[in-house]
């Protein structure tokens, strides 16, 4: 009998109240069609073109998408199911429409569910709230009933908390500000009479003295929430703490056998001892279930309709999403003799009827046990597998940095060992001693740059590495390097042109970091720009959508960087050169800016053409903060 029927057999409801409630939930039904498109497992096209074979067919939105094979029959049941779910439930419509009030549905509620026999073997878990006010009880029940729980309202009585730890529900609301202590007492004597440890309990108080606390939690209270906690957020805390128990389940187990009483009998002694259960009646069936669940071990009878349990076993041997499922056969004493068969088939073991609960349990809890060992000895060993290939991937760029770092430093100390030698000579000049000693140092100062840039690449690529975060001012940093560079410039005889963003600009990142990013681009800048040529830098602001971002530009009017040695620009050891003369480096500057760039959440690139110098671009997110004024171009700047 449905709720609806019930409110009509006592008078209630008239059956075409019903039928109009039933009719407004139909038009209340959100399209699957949108639903299909909203969930991206349709494009709108794909939705258009099942509604046009509908107007010629005739057919439902969910069989004309599956002839077209635009849709799976499973993907078709979840967008059913969806869209249950969504549609307002009947006694919500009661409600609303005034045909009913909330006290009402409650209480009907109530005695509706005290008139239904308890479901054997289902999977729905089941939530009892105790003496709760009816406004906040029905925000409670739709919000719990919405995520697929099954709950009785109750009122308060001791016999109403015996009863319910006796049918042991998986959570237990109870509102402890009233009839504090009465309800504590019940709850306290049913936990003597009843193990209670798997149920939990959520009790619904604004203040408790600590005394009072102490006697809750021996009362099997193990969480508090306040009284006027919203009824969303119970719901959610209900949810996630029966999730973390779905989690610690000692393991699932299918079970097939075409005697109902057998299926039942198994599934109520697994169940006692938190085992998750499915039932088959015949081999088909569980092949159907195994293609949906994954269980820890399969429970079959040895004499099924159809496909026998010892083709079963074969057929679970060689399925690979299966094979390594365990299968233990149940026999009788009679068909012993065909156990020999049966383990060659892979079974793992059997069962002898009639069977002994304590014998069916250590079965059960031995193989799953086996199982679960094997699986962690199989992903310890992949993930060894996955370690031991990261740690020769590393081991090998090592080798290949020391062995660049080697080449690298070579040259600088062949150079100072070569002029230091030639200074040891006599009769060297006086104009080839202080050559030689600019070009000792020069060498040195290269090998201290060679040296730090190793060191930042490594740090930057430790995964212990340091990214502190502080705010800074981008655009002040950008200034502070604009004075700097243009000075630099002017010794070189280049132009250098800025264009700064005004206002606050604010970054939140590593601002040593980032300054080595600008120092790294305008060194380069300066290196391969040629005199009387021009270098710019600039700092813009653009937003795209709620977000803004900072475009950092650094451009020189060198010779450019050939298109097809772009893609090298940025990848550790690779050397810019100038034809203007030769230009010493680590190859490893550009590395380092994309490194830290990518730290910071953006991104760096090059537009260049040979003959037409080089512009590098970065572009890292903002904090939002007040937006800065528009660009002021500069040139030069007074000192």
């Amino acid at each position: 009998m449905l709720f609806g029927e019930y409110l009509v057999s006592r008078g209630k409801l008239k059956s075409k109240d019903v039928e109009g409630i039933l009719h407004i939930q139909k038009k209340s039904a959100v399209p699957i069609g949108k639903l299909a498109a909203e969930k991206k497992f349709l494009t709108l096209a794909d939705v258009f073109t099942i509604r046009a074979h509908q107007k010629t067919t005739g057919n439902r939105f969910g069989e004309v998408a599956v002839n077209l094979d635009l849709l799976k029959p499973r993907q078709v049941d979840t967008l059913l199911d969806l869209q249950n779910v969504l549609r307002p439930f009947f006694g919500e419509l009661l409600v609303q429409n005034n045909m009913i009030t909330q006290e009402e549905f409650l209480e009907e509620l109530r005695a509706f569910r005290a008139t239904l026999g308890k479901q054997p073997g289902t999977l729905v878990s089941r939530i009892a709230i105790i003496d709760v006010e009816p406004a906040r009880l029905f925000a409670m029940y739709n919000a719990l009933t919405r995520m697929g729980y099954e709950v009785f309202p109750e009122p308060f009585s001791p016999d109403v908390v015996r009863r319910l730890m006796e049918e042991r529900p998986q959570f237990v609301i109870v509102d402890l500000s009233s009839k504090k202590d009465d309800k504590l007492r019940a709850l306290e004597r049913a936990r003597a009479e009843h193990p209670m440890d798997e149920v939990k309990i959520l009790a619904l108080v604004d203040k408790l003295a600590p005394a009072d606390r102490e006697r809750a939690q021996n009362a099997g209270i193990a969480e508090f929430a306040p009284a006027s906690a919203l009824a969303e957020n119970i719901a959610q805390f209900v949810h996630g703490t029966l999730a973390s128990a779905e989690k610690e389940k000692a393991g699932t187990v299918l079970l097939v056998d075409d005697s109902h009483t057998v299926l039942r009998l198994m599934s109520f002694f697994l169940e006692q001892e938190r085992y998750e259960t499915y039932l088959a009646a015949t081999a088909e069936e569980a092949q159907a279930l195994l293609e949906k669940v994954s269980p820890d071990l399969v429970l079959t009878d040895l004499h099924l309709p159809g496909m026998n349990g010892i083709e079963l076993c074969r057929a679970v041997k060689q399925n690979p999403k299966t094979r390594d499922v365990p299968v233990v056969l149940v026999t009788t004493a009679k068909a012993i003799t065909r156990l020999k068969e049966a383990l060659d088939s892979g079974a793992s073991d059997y069962i002898v009827k009639p069977f002994q609960q304590d014998e069916l349990l250590a079965r059960v809890r031995s193989h799953i046990k086996t199982k679960r060992l094997i699986d962690e000895l199989q992903r310890s060993r992949k993930e060894l597998l996955v370690s031991n290939e990261k740690l020769a991937e590393a081991n090998n760029k090592k080798t290949e940095f020391l062995a660049t770092v080697a080449h690298d430093l070579r040259t600088p100390l062949t150079s100072i060992r070569t002029y230091s030698e030639l200074l040891g000579m006599k009769n060297t000049p006086i104009d080839a001693q202080k050559e030689f000693v600019q070009i000792i140092q020069s060498e040195a100062i290269r090998m201290a740059g060679l040296i730090k840039n190793y060191l930042d690449i490594s740090r930057l690529e430790s995964t212990a590495a340091s990214h502190r975060k502080e705010e800074f001012d981008l655009a002040q940093m950008v200034e502070y390097f604009a004075k700097i560079y243009s000075t630099m410039a002017k010794n070189k005889q280049v132009k250098f042109k800025s264009s700064v963003a005004k206002g606050v600009v604010t970054l939140m990142g590593d601002k040593e970091q980032f300054e080595q990013v600008l120092s790294n681009l305008l060194d380069n800048a300066v290196k391969f720009t040629p005199a009387q040529g021009l270098i710019t830098l600039g700092l813009t602001v653009a937003e795209k959508g709620a977000r803004r971002f900072a475009e950092i530009t650094v451009g020189d009017s060198g010779k450019g960087i050939p298109k097809d040695a772009q893609q090298y620009l940025f990848k550790k050891f690779h050397y810019l050169h100038n034809e203007y003369q030769p230009i010493k480096g680590t190859g490893l500057g550009l590395a380092i800016c994309k490194e830290i760039v990518e730290r910071h959440g953006g991104k760096i690139d090059v537009d260049s053409e040979e003959g037409k110098g080089a512009t590098f671009r970065v572009i890292v997110p903002l904090l939002a903060t007040e937006k800065p004024k528009a660009e002021k171009p500069k040139g030069k700047r007074k000192r």
